[in-house]
């Protein structure tokens, strides 16, 4: 597996890095964080812990905030307000 795992040059994340706020009905009581901004800071954690040498590519799904229904320009960056673990991923929309 590591073989396998070291030939890895990207990771694709689909959509929906977070779970969001507000997306349907009662959606706040099943959340664990409720906090939209917290919730991307986690994901930046995340995408942190991929190493350097894999690309990491984004595009926003309905949940999160840059999709591509609303005309904002603002990305997993500015709303986590942690760009370390962000620096090296593409944002596609």
């Amino acid at each position: 597996m590591r073989d396998i795992a070291g030939h890895v040059k990207y990771v694709l994340v689909a959509g929906d890095i977070v779970d969001g706020i507000g997306i349907y009905p009662n959606q706040a009581s099943e959340l664990v964080i409720r906090d939209v901004n917290k919730q991307y800071k986690l994901a930046s954690k995340y995408i942190e812990q991929i190493p350097d040498y894999i690309e990491v590519i984004i595009t926003p799904g309905n949940h999160d905030a840059p999709r591509k229904s609303s005309p904002s320009t603002c990305n997993i960056k500015c709303l986590s307000g942690n760009t370390s673990g962000v620096e090296k991923s593409s944002f596609i929309r």
